[in-house]
């Protein structure tokens, strides 16, 4: 038994020096450089191609099964001009030779160096690779065969046990994607990819870098990436992390967990998080015109954080944090159904000023501050009447809007917006092909509120919007202030309308504004004008006497109010009233909305309920009605007091009545004359 165990090790040995002794006759007398011709035709046969190889092949057995090859390209596709489809520098690779029969991949450092792949899609839609899939597809014959083999090769345990890679190197590395037909230009140059230690059940650690370009004229933006993979195919699960990518000023950090990556229930969560960065510069840097802003310094500072989960057909970011200059924003969006879109949210934001995201105001150099407001109330009238005459206006996304299915809740803290200052905005949105609802909206405002129910419907032709909305308690004096720089009136406000409208445009959004409304101003005033006054100005001017002292060019009032129709932009007001202690006006009239013109036609009446000083204008003229004129624009009203027909007709009457005294007097002085002459004569005619 002992001779027997030394005669098989004698055997096995004589059987190992054998097969040292065939690899190195193999390496010696056999150059793979002498098969060159035979691969060129073989290839040219299977996919009609060019296959060119000007460096020299090289071949190792022993201790290393291991192949090098030089420069070698494939050419393109006939039609696809003279651009080689594919060329390869240098690539290398060595396995060892005896974990083979151990089952082991014992693999050095594989190599590959100066990859270049050219991928066009010709304007008809043809492209430089289908030719080569064809060529790849084997006959139904054949994939039975293959299949069969696979299987008995399993069956017989030829599969690998364990997998030693000394790592991956790739450098110098390009693939482009020229798609003439959806005019797709994507260029990954410079590819550079080295990895660490590979074996089966254990991570390894990668680096890569590459320069990136989605048009042929663009800058190449730099990108590098490391992180720490871990992948078990048996397992279907995916760890990726240490992830870093950087691009710029840009860096992102985060990690990957995969399960069932290899079907149809893949799931990959997750944290990303990308450091403070330069919004402004990074725009630049992706060739994005960066806005023109009322403040020049926004748009310097953001990051970001969130939680991801994803899968085939949706993903979801929870916990989500956002600084962008002073604001913060949290909450969480979730996007399914990738092919049709479904957005849900909730996002909460502390305080922001949109106002400083705007584009500039255009004023002229050099005019006054109050030149240039009458400059931009002119030019805004005109405007709003070229629109009117024209509709030369931008139309509203219609199809983008009737493609929205979003549902969510926005809340912000507090907010400048077009200058009006709101906080505890709570704003509910719902989006569903074409139907689209603002509600609840509501919002704490100039020590009031707002409520609102807002409607968009796009699905038919033309637009349809509704609106119900309500303002209580507010400071009119600072809201109109703010919104439209209007300083006119004070007073605790009290808004309601309920509107509809039809329209592809703001414009005619306008236009087709029909509906109600009703207003009320408490204790408050009209601001820059005293009827009082004007009425005494007026009245001193017929008398020819001296203008009275100045006043305080405010007209108090306890209430102000009216209801309005809306019809086509225009609304249509009959019942304005508004009661001071001076004066009670009535009035009735219309605002062109569109045209933002107004046109009414008010009536003052001096009340009785005061004590006037004697000898006061104002006196005389209690109960009569003092028509008043209101004219002009939004944000220019002029006011013109009609006070001239009545004393007219105060002077008419005074001077009718003195000549009536007058002549009462003279008839009287004349028939007394008449009495005292003829007196005697006509007694003694009688004999009396």
């Amino acid at each position: 038994m002992k001779k027997l165990f030394k005669l098989l090790g004698f055997l096995i040995s004589a059987v190992f020096v054998l097969l040292i002794m065939l690899v190195v006759a193999l390496t010696i007398f056999i150059d793979p450089n002498d098969y060159k011709d035979e691969l060129t035709i073989l290839v040219k046969e299977q996919t009609g191609r060019e296959l060119t190889i000007e460096g020299d092949l090289e071949l190792s057995f022993f201790p290393w099964i291991g192949v090098e090859i030089g420069k070698v390209q494939l050419a393109n596709a006939p039609g696809f001009g003279e651009t080689p489809f594919a060329r390869v520098e240098q690539a290398g690779v060595k396995i060892e030779l005896l974990p083979l029969f151990r089952n082991q991949l014992v693999a050095d450092t594989i190599i590959l160096d100066g990859v270049q792949l050219n991928l066009v899609v010709k304007p008809n839609g043809q492209n430089n690779w289908k030719d080569l899939a064809n060529a790849a597809e084997k006959k139904p014959a054949e994939k039975i065969k293959a299949k069969k083999d696979t299987a008995e090769t399993s069956e017989k345990g030829l599969v690998v046990a364990a997998l030693d890679i000394n790592g991956i190197k790739i450098s110098d590395a390009q693939f482009i994607l020229d798609d003439q037909k959806s005019k797709t230009y994507l260029a990954i140059e410079n590819l550079k990819l080295q990895t660490g230690h590979l074996t089966i059940g254990k991570p390894v650690e990668f680096e890569a870098s590459l320069d990136f370009k989605d048009k042929k004229t663009a800058k190449p933006r730099h990108i590098e990436l490391s992180a720490e993979l871990a992948v078990d195919m048996e397992k279907q699960t995916l760890q990726v992390s240490d992830l870093v990518l950087e691009t710029g000023e840009l860096q992102l950090q985060g990690n990957v967990n995969g399960t069932s990556i290899l079907d149809d229930n893949r799931k990959f969560t997750g944290k990303i998080k990308v450091s403070e960065f330069i919004p402004r510069d990074l725009m630049q840097e992706f060739g994005i015109a960066v806005p023109e802003t009322k403040d020049p310094t926004v748009l310097g500072k953001a990051n970001l954080e969130a939680s991801y989960a994803s899968t085939s057909d949706s993903v979801k970011l929870s916990s989500l944090k956002i600084k962008l200059d002073d604001t913060s924003l949290q909450g969480q969006i979730d996007v399914s159904h990738f092919k049709d879109p479904i957005v849900k949210f909730t996002l909460d934001v502390d305080d922001i000023d949109v106002d400083r995201y705007l584009p500039p105001p255009q004023t002229d150099a050099g005019s006054s501050s109050q030149d240039q407001i009458g400059t931009k109330q002119a030019t805004a009238s005109k405007t709003m009447e070229g629109k009117a005459m024209t509709g030369n206006e931008i139309l509203l996304p219609v199809e983008t809007l009737k493609g929205l299915n979003l549902e969510g809740s926005l809340k912000v803290g507090k907010m400048k917006l077009a200058n009006l200052r709101s906080e505890q905005i709570e704003v509910g949105l719902a989006a569903n092909k074409g139907n689209i609802r603002v509600h609840p909206a509501r919002a704490k405002l100039y020590q009031g509120a707002y409520n609102g129910d807002i409607r968009l419907n796009v699905r038919g032709a033309t637009p349809v919007l509704s609106m119900n909305e309500k303002l209580t308690g507010v400071q009119a004096e600072p809201l109109f202030k703010d919104v439209a720089d209007l300083d006119w009136i004070m007073g605790r406000a009290n808004m309601a309308a309920k509107l509809t409208s039809k329209g592809n445009t703001m414009n005619a959004l306008k236009k087709g504004l029909n509906g109600n409304a009703q207003f009320s101003f408490m204790n408050g005033a009209i601001k820059g004008y005293n009827v009082g006054y004007m009425i005494r100005k007026v009245n001193a001017s017929f008398a020819g006497q001296p203008a009275p002292k100045e006043e305080v060019q405010e007209t108090d009032f306890s209430e102000f109010k009216g209801t309005a129709t809306i019809k086509n932009g225009v609304v249509h007001n009959n019942d304005l009233l508004l009661n001071s202690p001076l004066l009670k006006i009535t009035g009735a009239g219309q605002a062109d909305l569109v045209r933002e013109q107004l046109n009414y036609r008010v009536k003052a009446e001096i009340v009785a309920n005061i004590q006037l000083q004697g000898g006061d204008p104002l006196e005389k003229l209690k109960g009569e009605q003092i028509p008043l004129l209101i004219t002009g624009s939004f944000v220019d009203p002029k006011f013109k007091l009609e006070l001239d027909k009545i004393l007219e007709a105060k002077i008419k009457a005074k001077v009718k009545q003195k000549v009536e005294e007058k002549k009462q007097e003279l008839k009287q002085k004349l028939e007394d004359k008449l009495k005292d002459r003829l007196g005697d004569k006509l007694k003694g005619l009688f004999g009396r």
